[in-house]
């Protein structure tokens, strides 16, 4: 008897798991952001916070748990709660209210680096998504679809360009944002002044002369949409340099903003060429406290 009450038990607890594993409240793959808020280390609003999801992030959606209030989505790094925040199908497409009013700004960041404010970035995403940034408002350089020079190895060479083309082919925006701000791409160790390199980098780029440099192994990483989301990063430096953001080399902690921006700008890429990244919620991490990484 005490067998097959243990028999019955076990089934019941098995069949209660797959219920709650389905995905029972939302029958979406991607969750699209339209506002900022917490990703929740368990479905409840009560749960400890692990991250954060800005406006343009894109997450793949794994699982879905109906909670006391909210429909949660399982996101890999973590949950969110389908508010009105979260969106099914791209914002651009999804005739949102939250995304269709009209951009405050005129200046578009995916073309010129003006943004003064996270708002005005933000309004310039979505201008641009909705083709609101009327020419005369922008003076971005001409784009060539070529790639910049790249010198090393063989294999140092086919890794970056498989990055740079794996950018153009998912997000021609954001290839066009790279190409701009960077004018060809070094080996990290034929940097001339080694003792200014930081040995745990991975990639920097000298903002005057638009020179990137990246890590051998980097080059070489499986890991193709991060390497090709620094390149964004990269690029970032010389549009804050060129447009008189810093002015000195040891900006990186007097000035903690230049590269919390940058940080920020590597996520909304890296959201867009390979949604659900799992070095998205990092980069957010590291946006949110910088130079204090180690915390993330």
């Amino acid at each position: 008897m005490k067998i097959k009450t243990c028999v019955i038990i076990t089934l019941i607890i098995a069949a209660y798991h797959v219920v709650v594993g389905q995905n029972t409240c939302y029958s979406h793959n991607n969750a699209y952001i339209i506002g900022n808020m917490n990703i929740r280390e368990s479905f409840s609003t009560t749960s400890q916070v692990v991250g954060t999801a800005s406006v343009g992030d894109t997450f793949s959606v794994f699982n879905s748990q109906r909670g006391a209030t909210w429909c949660w989505l399982d996101i890999g790094e973590g949950w969110l709660a389908k508010t009105s925040r979260v969106v099914s199908t791209p914002p651009v497409l999804a005739g949102s209210p939250t995304v269709n009013q009209p951009a405050n700004v005129d200046n578009c960041c995916f073309v010129n680096r003006q943004c003064n404010s996270d708002q005005q970035w933000t309004d310039g995403f979505w201008a641009y998504q909705r083709n609101e940034c009327p020419v005369s408002h922008v003076s971005a350089p001409a784009v060539s679809s070529t790639l910049p020079p790249i010198h090393g190895s063989s294999e140092f060479t086919d890794g970056i360009a498989a990055a740079f083309n794996f950018l153009r082919n998912n997000s021609q925006e954001w290839f066009n944002y790279s190409i701009s701000g960077i004018q060809s791409i070094h080996p990290k160790s034929s940097y001339p002044d080694q003792e200014q390199v930081n040995v745990e980098s991975l990639a920097f780029i000298n903002v005057r002369s638009q020179e990137l440099y990246v890590a051998h192994k980097f080059a070489l990483t499986s890991d193709i949409a991060y390497l090709a989301s620094a390149f964004v990063h990269e690029a970032c430096h010389v549009y804050q340099w060129q447009s008189g953001k810093f002015s000195r080399w040891d900006w990186l902690f007097d000035i903690p903003d230049i590269e919390r921006e940058c940080y920020g700008i590597q996520a909304t890429a890296l959201s867009v060429i390979s949604p659900g990244h799992r070095n998205i919620r990092l980069l957010r991490c590291e946006q949110r406290n910088h130079p204090y990484t180690f915390f993330c």
